[in-house]
Order: C-alpha cells, then structure tokens, then sequence
C-alpha cells in the first residue's frame, strides 16, 4: 500500500515537471511580453485605436518563418502570433477601421489577415521578389504594395477576393515605401533610384517628382493634414517638402542611412530612425520658423557646389584646350622638321648628281653603270624636288602660325590654372553651407539614448503619446513621449 503511494507520488511529481518543463519552452518561442522579445523587428504598426502594436521580422531572411505578432500597447503582454509567413516579414500595416492586418515577406508574398480571428483572409502573390512597403488608402478599401521588381500595385479590397486595378510602373529602382495622400487621391513612392513620385493612383500616372537626395529614399509619409510630406534616404538625411514637390528644408544629424520616419499625430514632430543607432524627435513648428533661412542656406549650399563643379568642368576644359593646343604646335613642328629632312634629301640628291656625273666624266670605261646611277640620281632628285616643293608650301603656311600656337600653348596653361585655382575655394564654400545648414538642423531635433543596432522601423500611437521603435538586437522599444523614458525598460532588465 505505500509502495503504491509513493508511486502514485511520483507520477504526480513527474506530470507537474512535465507541465513545468512544457510551460517553460512555450514561453521560450511565444514570449510573454515585449520585454522578452529578442527576434529582430523590421517594421511596427499601431491599430487605430492605439490598443495594439504589431511587429514583424524574424530571424532570417529566407530560411525560416517570418513572425507577426500582436501586442497589448498598454501592458506589453503578446496577444497573439499569426503563423504564415515562409520567410521574414519586412511591412505591416492596419486597414484604418483596425479589422485587417497586411503584413509582406522577403519572398514577396502578402498575407491580409482578419484581426478578430487571427486567420489569414487573403494572400497576394502578384510580386515575385522582396515586398519592402505595404499602405492603405484612407477609407480601407485599396492597398498599395511596393516591391523590390521596381513596381507598384494597388489592389481592390471590397471584393470577395483582392482585386488589382492599377500597377505603377517608372522607378527605376527598388521600391521602399509608399504613403496615400490624406484625400487619398495621390500616392507617394519612395525608390532606390533616388526620387519619390507622386501618382494619379486611380489612372496611373505621374503628376509629380521629388528629387534632391543623393541616395536611396528608405520612406516617405505625409504630414496629417495633408500639406506636407517627409523623406528619409541612405544620404544620411530627411527632407521636408509641400504637397506640390517643392522642397522646404533638409534635416541633417544622422550619420548613417536614414530608414524610417514618422510624422506626430498632432503633426508637430517628425521622428526619424537610422542605421547609426539612433531616433531623433524633429521639432517641426521649430524648423517651420527656420525654414526659409535653412532653404537659404540650402540654395547657397547647392549653388556653391554648383560653382565648385563648373569651376572643376571649367579646368577640365582649359586643360583640353592646353593639351590641344600643344598637339598643334607638335603637329606644326613635325612639318618643319619634314621640311628640313626634305631639304636635306635634296642637297644630298645634288651632291649624288655632281658625283655622277663627275663619275662619268672620270669613268669612260663604265659608261653604262654611270649612266643607270644617273638615272637614279636623277629619279631621286625629282621625287626629293617634290618633296621639297610640298614641305616648303606647308613650312610657309604653317611657320607663322607657330607663334600663335604657342601664345595658344601658355594662355591655355594659365587659363587651366586658374580654373583650378577656383574649384577649392568654391569646394570651401560649399562645405561651410552646408555645415551652417547642418547645424540648424541640430537645433531642431532631440536624440533618444543611442541602441545597440540599427533602426528599421518607427511609428506613433493615436494619441502621440508612445513611439514604437524597432530594430534588430533591440528588437521593440516603446517610447513614453510624455514621460521622456522607455517603457517597460525596467522588465527588460530584470530579465537581463
């Protein structure tokens, strides 16, 4: 009987560690909270009424599932994880009534999931190569999707089945992202060939072209009331710009690859997030009183290193025309020398002759071969006569034009130096432009505390209050705003 007991003790005592055991590497795969997350986050999105962070990512590229998961903002807690994705997940975003979810993979797959049942309701595979972008239009029934093939297709939402009804096509490189006009009448598309277009969506056309950065534009997004847009490129730097294209003003501070943005719902800040580590929190009110002198300098940044490319092209000319000019002297030299070898066959051609015929005069016996090297002689000395005749023509047109040449020769040098003499003092006041513009730009922004990786994504709840940060090593960080301080810090490192 108590053998039977102490069994009957150990069965229990095996099931609880067994349960134990079962909990534990649950909680290892779905961590409980953000704060337990560790998977790299390539892009995050709050639901419309800010109750809901979801973040995608993974953990590799191409070899294993992507995640998407669902987290309560408020407490941190995990919701929910939606199971699908074959590869990484690079874009998500939330249909504006908060029912559908779209998430992208690296594979080009879309999935349209339903956001009360957790089931995945649609999946696009149109794009045969990386989704990096993915928006709604402002009343939830189209989605744009951007693609590393260097397309745009906007599908149809209210059928029973997504429907394409337009493909933009006129990047010349991948596509990062694209943004709705808040009428949704215009959709804006960030490339890597360095533009960001603006497009009659509905009818597939251009209507307009950003242009100014340097690099590969990673995002763009409009400003809430519509009258703006926000850029963020590999150039190391965002620009502001009104709904028409017209540039307002460039924001410089970043030291690497600017990869996110996201405009405040007030509109009044502008957060930026970079592959240096870090998210700066633009002052936009700020930066629209330092707008003009800030374009100011802009235009004298870019006219000076305007100057400083003429000057360059201007030196590369001058040096064109020094080198042709003393091809020309050469070429005239090389006539004169013609005419003096010419000259010098003839009278070499004469003394032949005297010495022929003095050979004929002196050799009676050799008659006949005298009179063969005369006939040679004479041959030669025609032909050197011809000679003569055409180098002494040419030395007579060209001599006069060798002082010209070389006048040519030493203007040209000094026109070459000159011009080279220029370009580092424009270079000089282009630099100083653009420091001057640079060090506005710091005036207006505050830095968060620096992470351990890169920033790939950023976004800001309903109410403006909390910035959703992710990223690689650090994975999610939620910003209080209000209370200038990272949320749930304090679990991460009683974890830690």
């Amino acid at each position: 009987m108590i053998a039977l007991r102490r069994y009957k003790l150990l069965l229990v005592v095996c099931f609880v560690a067994l349960i134990a055991s079962h909990a534990a590497s649950s909680l290892a795969q779905k961590p409980a909270a953000i704060a337990a997350h560790e998977r790299f986050v390539t892009a995050v999105a709050f639901s419309p009424d800010g109750k809901t962070l979801a973040t995608v990512g993974g953990e590799s590229l191409l070899y294993r599932p992507g995640d998407v998961i669902l987290w309560d903002a408020t407490s941190g807690a995990q919701k929910a994880k939606y199971e699908g994705h074959k590869t990484a997940v690079w874009a998500v975003a939330f249909s504006p009534d908060g029912k559908t979810l779209a998430t992208a993979g690296y594979n080009g797959t879309v999935k349209l999931w339903d956001t009360a049942t957790g089931k995945a309701k649609a999946t696009i595979e149109k794009h045969k190569h990386w989704v990096r972008g993915l928006a709604f239009s402002p009343d939830g029934k189209h989605l744009a999707v951007c693609s590393e093939d260097t397309t745009i297709t906007v599908w149809n939402l209210g059928e029973t089945a997504p429907k394409q009804v337009a493909e933009l096509k006129g990047h010349t490189g991948t596509i990062y992202a694209a943004a709705f006009s808040p009428d949704g009448k215009t959709l804006a598309t960030a490339s890597g060939d360095k533009t960001v277009k603006l497009w009659d969506w509905a009818a597939a056309k251009e209507t307009g072209k950003l242009e100014g950065h340097s690099d590969a534009v990673w995002a763009v997004a409009y400003s809430p009331d519509g009258k703006s847009l926000a850029t963020a490129a590999a150039d190391r730097t965002a620009r502001l710009w009104d709904a028409s294209g017209k540039s307002i003003m460039t924001l410089a501070g970043h030291t690497n690859w600017v990869s996110s943005l996201a405009f405040a719902p007030d509109g009044k800040t502008l957060a930026t997030g970079s592959h240096d580590r870090t998210v700066k929190l633009w002052d936009l009110v700020a930066a629209g009183k330092l707008a003009g002198q800030a374009a100011e300098l802009a235009e004298l940044a870019q006219k000076t290193a305007t100057a400083a490319q003429e000057a360059k092209a201007q030196a590369s000319v001058a040096d064109k025309e020094a080198k042709d000019a003393k091809s020309k002297v050469a070429a005239i030299a090389a006539v004169i020398k013609a005419f003096e070898d010419a000259k010098k066959a003839k009278t070499a051609a004469d003394g032949a002759m005297k010495k022929a015929a003095d050979a004929k005069v002196a050799a009676d016996k050799a008659v006949a071969a005298a009179a063969e090297n005369v006939k040679k002689a004479t041959a030669a000395k025609t032909a050197a006569n011809k000679k003569f005749v055409a180098a002494e023509k040419k030395h007579k047109t060209e001599s006069p034009k060798k002082a010209a040449a070389d006048k040519l020769v030493v203007d040209s040098d000094k026109k070459a130096k000159d011009a080279a003499a220029k370009q580092p003092i424009a270079e000089k006041a282009a630099a100083a432009a653009k420091a001057k513009s640079k060090a506005i730009s710091a005036k207006l922004a505050t830095t968060l505390p620096p992470g351990n990786s890169t920033v790939w994504s950023v976004a800001y709840s309903q109410d403006g209050k909390t910035l959703a940060i992710g990223s690689h090593r650090d994975s999610i960080k939620l910003w209080d705003v209000a209370g200038k301080k990272e949320k749930f810090a304090a679990a991460k490192k009683e974890k830690e």
